[in-house]
């Protein structure tokens, strides 16, 4: 089996007021697998996810940057680069 699957994330804010200045962008990523049966007990499969080396962010807070209390920027949690798993299933 051959699997592309792609997803797909409009603009998000990273706080209940709803500021302008604190929003996630938007992103698209892309992935894409391939599973096999090598034999009745024995499966492989290997998962290529953000094929296309997108950076993107799904999550996040504001910052306090010189913690003056006030908030200054937003801050990203940083998803993964263009990353690779590989598997081999035994069944007994």
């Amino acid at each position: 089996d051959i699997t592309l699957s792609g997803r797909y994330m409009g603009e998000a804010y990273l706080e209940l007021t709803n500021r302008e200045d604190m929003i996630l962008p938007s992103f698209f990523k892309t992935d894409l697998g391939f599973d096999a049966r090598l034999r009745n007990n024995i499966s492989a499969s290997l998962k290529i996810n953000n094929l296309t080396d997108e950076l993107y962010f799904t999550n996040g807070a504001p910052l306090d940057t010189n913690f003056d209390g006030s908030i200054d920027t937003p801050g990203y949690i940083v998803q993964p680069p263009r990353h690779v798993f590989a598997e081999i299933e035994f069944r007994f």
